[in-house]
């Protein structure tokens, strides 16, 4: 019945987007205004209501990891409403976003990225100021539950794939000076999406949301468009602290992050690049098990280099090269900790869907590989993207799974990943349809690892092997969004 409904699914995906693809659009048409709710309800100037709701269905196959195997599906809903108020040079901001799931098997991997019912995603006061050091420019604080989106993302992230998103209590304060560049300071305490347990998250239970007092999340991030000539610099230090709560456990990350960005826009018929280089000392733990009491230093790094080119045809066509690198332990008998911590980061950009596929995260992780991006008709865009994936440490655990090899002799390859993704907009900033699909032919590693685990390698609840991991794994979504 599954197999059925699947491929009832794709030729249905396929279908739309043969119809999307060849309509035509020979005649003129006048700019299309997006439809927003305040146009209906004629609210007054100073109240501003806006949102958007999702539907997404998502299969995979040949998954092995989150204590997961064989193939998979899940129906995601998630809408988010928000309301702004503002009175002179203040602004009261409340966001609800209710995230939940169908469709799950009993063996289906479901966790608080994708459900977290009725949640308070934003609740602020915001004020507008200006400072003796900037008269003429525009300052503003944020005191209370909010989201951010610092940079590339990649360590400060309001998700936009996963189906629930991070979000801090504390303050934020953005300057902006009059040269143009800006500099936000931010002090907060991360929320804890609740319930955790796995039945409650299936039957789509509320749990209020509470800030985690014992973790402290604090950083500078600075943007400058003038430090270097026709690029944009960012640089940024964060410091996390953590200890373990009443109701839940943690690593104990006492993490120290510094890092620098530099990048250019794509521009038709230039080139455009971006290097981002991070580097994180201080203390953690293995895990987050009770047990665990182990402290060890930890010393890792990331860094991605990209170099892109946009065509000068019609279709807006740009090509780039990414190569990523995020170190892993070295040894597991050493004290030490060098595998790197995302913190509160999205990896959906650089190494394709996450939810029930995301087989690859930003730890002990060699990823390089091509992007194709174009747009074959008005409203439609295509990216179809070609890595492959090798462990950065082979006596380190590949992070997704689990599995590990601690004596090094497996080898280090992960597997070559095809990502395929369409967006169709036909009402622009209303309305989208999103397909996606990849697939991961697996490497040698975890053959390797299946043929020594007799023998050399235990087989814990920390190193799992499944039987079908001689598969290779695949997944492919569909999506409608609504924004309102």
């Amino acid at each position: 019945m599954l197999v059925s409904i699947k491929h009832l699914l794709v030729k249905a995906v396929f279908a739309l987007c043969s119809t999307a693809f060849f309509m035509q659009s020979a005649s003129a048409e006048e700019p299309f205004v997006p439809w927003r709710v305040n146009d209906s309800l004629e609210l007054p100037e100073w109240l501003k209501l806006s949102g958007n709701a999702r539907a997404r269905f998502e299969h995979t196959d040949g998954v092995f990891q989150g204590g997961v195997d064989g193939n998979d599906q899940v129906l995601l809903f998630r809408t988010r409403i928000k309301a702004e108020i503002t009175r002179g040079e203040m602004d009261i901001v409340a966001e609800l976003a209710d995230s939940r799931q169908s469709q799950a098997d009993d063996n289906s991997k479901v966790t608080s990225s994708m459900v977290n019912t009725f949640a308070i995603s934003q609740a602020y006061v915001g004020y507008h100021y200006r400072s003796m050091f900037s008269l003429n420019s525009d300052n503003y604080v944020k005191i209370g539950r909010q989201t951010m989106d610092l940079g590339s993302r990649r360590l400060v992230a309001r998700n936009g794939y996963r189906n629930t998103m991070n979000n801090f209590n504390g303050i934020n304060n953005n300057w902006q000076l009059d040269s143009g560049e800006s500099i936000t300071a931010f002090y907060m305490f991360p929320v804890v999406r609740t319930p955790s347990e796995r039945n409650d998250l299936v039957d789509n239970k509320y749990e209020f949301d509470e800030e985690n007092f014992k973790s402290n999340f604090l950083g500078v991030f600075a943007n400058s468009s003038t430090l270097i000539d026709d690029a944009n610099t960012e640089l940024f230090l964060f410091g996390l602290i953590e200890e373990d709560g009443p109701d839940f456990t943690t690593r104990n990350r006492d993490l120290l992050t510094l890092g620098a960005r530099v990048y250019t826009r794509p521009s038709i018929g230039e080139y455009d690049y971006e290097f981002e280089t991070m580097w994180q000392t201080g203390k953690s733990r293995e895990s987050a098990a009770l047990s665990d009491q182990d402290n060890l230093d930890h010393f890792a790094h990331f860094h991605h280099a990209e170099i892109g080119y946009t065509l000068t045809d019609e279709h807006e066509t740009r090509v780039s090269l990414e190569l990523d690198y995020a170190s892993g332990d070295k040894d597991p008998d050493d004290g030490k900790n060098n595998r790197f911590d995302t913190l509160y980061g999205a990896r959906r950009g650089d190494f394709g869907p996450t939810s029930l596929y995301g087989p690859f995260a930003r730890s002990n992780l060699i990823a390089g590989g091509f992007r194709l991006e174009y747009f074959p008709r008005d409203k439609i865009s295509v990216m179809i993207a070609d890595k492959f994936y090798w462990l950065a440490s082979d006596k380190d655990a590949w992070s997704t799974t689990g599995i590990r090899d601690e004596t090094g002799k497996s080898d280090r390859y992960l597997g070559n990943q095809i990502e395929a993704r369409l967006r169709w907009d036909p009402l622009p900033y209303n309305l989208r349809f999103e397909f996606g699909a990849a697939y991961l032919f697996t490497g040698s590693f975890v053959h390797d690892v299946r043929d020594k685990v007799e023998q050399e390698i235990p087989t814990t609840s920390t190193n799992p092997i499944y039987e079908n991991d001689k598969t290779d794994q695949s997944m492919f979504y569909m999506s409608v969004l609504a924004t309102f």
